[in-house]
């Protein structure tokens, strides 16, 4: 019974001997990271202690801390190890702390029977630390990326729009032609290449005017090749095509804008396409002027001829 009595007086020894020095690590703990209780928290009841503390390295990336909650009985430090939990704040990887329960337990065998919290927050402080110190240095390497992806779409822009306004200044543009409130105007390039098709198709766009326009129809004949586009006003591309084929254009890309005027105009409108079209190529002498003229002339010397063949075989009235 005695050493009944013995043992169990040593255990309250133990116990006030295990809270006074938890309580003397707590006010140590306190005194390092100070008694803002937004940092620091510390609640007791009969048993336990509980401290609650705010984790945070020297330099702060944004709002990134850990909060350890660790809970001690009165057997610590002496016979059992704390509990622990952490409640991460936002942006932060769990591996961070990956882990930390085996850690922490052999904290507390290695000081066989002394306080250890202080060990603890120190590692998740020097962890955190060390992540936050990679991930700010993954964060400018990004930003550095980004910064210099966009000074090359930067230039890259400026660039194409450089380009864009040499090609738009190649362009000869036709007077306009207005027929029931809808305007047709012709433009031409001359060009070697047909690869720059496209390009030159969007520096002619670039004018916002021409852009807004109900359709541009376009034709090129470059060398061998040869394409063309109603862009909306059916097989006015082909009837285009048909022109430059026939009047022998070669090397040019013409296109053909009609603002529409809201009154439909029938076939005239295929007739005013191909009209401005061929007024601008004959004023840049991409083709020539006087063919039509000399079929017309040739077809009136025939029908001339043969009216005279007429009145020869015709027989004389009698007076």
């Amino acid at each position: 019974m005695w050493h009944f009595e013995e043992k169990m007086a040593s255990i309250l020894v133990d116990f006030e001997d295990n809270l006074k020095r938890t309580l003397d690590e707590m006010e140590a703990l306190q005194s390092i990271f100070g008694e803002d209780e937004e940092l620091v928290k510390i609640e007791m009841t009969e048993n336990t202690v509980v401290l609650e503390i705010k984790i945070h390295p020297d330099f702060i990336l944004g709002e990134c801390y850990l909060t350890l909650i660790s809970t001690m009985s009165n057997k610590y430090p002496t016979h059992a190890s704390p509990t622990f939990d952490i409640i991460p704040s936002s942006f932060i990887d769990p591996t961070v702390y990956k882990n930390y329960k085996h850690i922490f337990a052999n904290f507390w065998a290695d000081a066989e029977g002394e306080v250890m919290i202080y060990r603890c927050v120190q590692w998740l402080s020097e962890k955190l630390s060390l992540w936050l110190r990679a991930r700010a240095s993954e964060i400018k390497v990004e930003k550095s990326r980004l910064q210099l992806k966009q000074e090359q779409n930067d230039t890259a822009a400026k660039t194409e729009n450089d380009l864009l306004v040499q090609c738009s200044k190649r362009f000869v543009h036709g007077e306009t032609l207005t027929d029931r409130k809808s305007i047709f105007q012709a433009h031409l390039v001359q060009t070697t290449n047909v690869e720059e098709i496209p390009l030159l198709l969007r520096a002619l766009k670039s004018d916002r005017k021409i852009a807004s326009a109900a359709h541009n129809i376009w034709c090129y004949r470059v060398g061998n090749q040869a394409n063309n586009d109603d862009d909306g006003e059916t097989a006015a591309g082909k009837r285009l095509a048909l022109l430059l084929d026939h009047s022998n254009a070669k090397n040019v890309f013409v296109v053909v804008t009609r603002w529409y005027g809201g009154i439909h105009l029938g076939p005239d409108r295929f007739r005013h396409i191909n009209n401005v079209a061929r007024i601008l190529m004959v004023k840049e002498k991409i083709i020539t002027g006087g063919e039509k003229k000399k079929k017309e002339s040739t077809r009136s010397t025939k029908i001339h001829k043969k009216n005279q063949g007429n009145s020869r075989n015709t027989p004389k009235k009698k007076v």
